[in-house]
């Protein structure tokens, strides 16, 4: 356990073994057969107090699992001060205005979901993907010389390809894929780009329209492959990543 944290815990469960300890003074037998029994009843412990220890320790943990939960998103908040608030409540829970508190916590929860959305961006749109692989089943059942049949809203014997909205949600407003014309991106090596898919996250979550983008190549050799699009706005933002 953290040693700050035991600061709190420990004196509770000091506490409840003193009480235990208080309540059975008699001084064992040396030889006698009531060491045995007192020996016994030294080792039990009231349903109540065992409660109580367990309490303790498991709000410890809580804290110090919300502590790393929310370092992890870059909140700097000291265990020290939690401590000592804990222990100031527990000394006198009168004192502390728990409608303000849970005012002051509200606000900031709100904050913080909406930190851990941001964290968790690839995860939460990891629909762009599924998009992605409908197109290239389609790409490899039409070929490149019907290539242009794989937008949005496409459907074949083994893909189907969603139109841009319609599985939007809070999170993701859009996936839209934009067709090329075979000669209209070329390079230098010959390879087409033929496709890019772009997501487009909901702003009302998470405060501006980010992007995702991925483009599909066709090259002389009749490989076809996806390249992450450095355009991807969430790229900028340091949300997302090449993968």
């Amino acid at each position: 356990m953290n040693n700050k944290l035991g600061v709190m815990i420990f004196p509770l469960c000091f506490a409840v073994f003193g009480s235990v300890a208080a309540a059975d003074n008699t001084v064992p037998e040396v030889n006698g057969a009531s060491s045995e029994a007192v020996s016994d009843s030294k080792g039990k412990i009231a349903l109540e107090d065992r409660v109580a220890i367990a309490l303790g320790y498991d709000l410890a943990y809580a804290i110090n699992s919300g502590l790393e939960e929310m370092s992890k998103l870059g909140e700097n908040i000291p265990k020290d001060r939690v401590v000592q608030a804990v222990n100031d409540y527990l000394a006198n829970p009168d004192a502390i205005d728990m409608a303000e508190a849970e005012k002051i916590l509200n606000t900031y929860y709100a904050t913080l979901q909406k930190k851990e959305i941001l964290y968790n961006f690839s995860q939460y749109t990891g629909q762009v993907h599924h998009v992605r692989d409908e197109v290239s089943k389609c790409f490899a059942q039409n070929g490149i010389d019907g290539y242009d049949k794989c937008v949005n809203g496409s459907k074949g014997d083994d893909y189907y390809i969603p139109e841009a909205e319609e599985f939007s949600t809070d999170l993701v407003k859009s996936v839209e894929v934009n067709l090329y014309g075979k000669d209209e991106h070329v390079s230098a090596n010959g390879d087409v780009k033929l496709y890019s898919v772009k997501l487009t996250v909901d702003e009302k979550t998470f405060e501006q329209p980010y992007t995702v983008i991925y483009d599909g190549f066709w090259n002389p050799s009749g490989e076809f492959y996806w390249r992450f699009d450095e355009k991807s706005t969430c790229y900028a933002a340091n949300l997302c990543r090449k993968n």
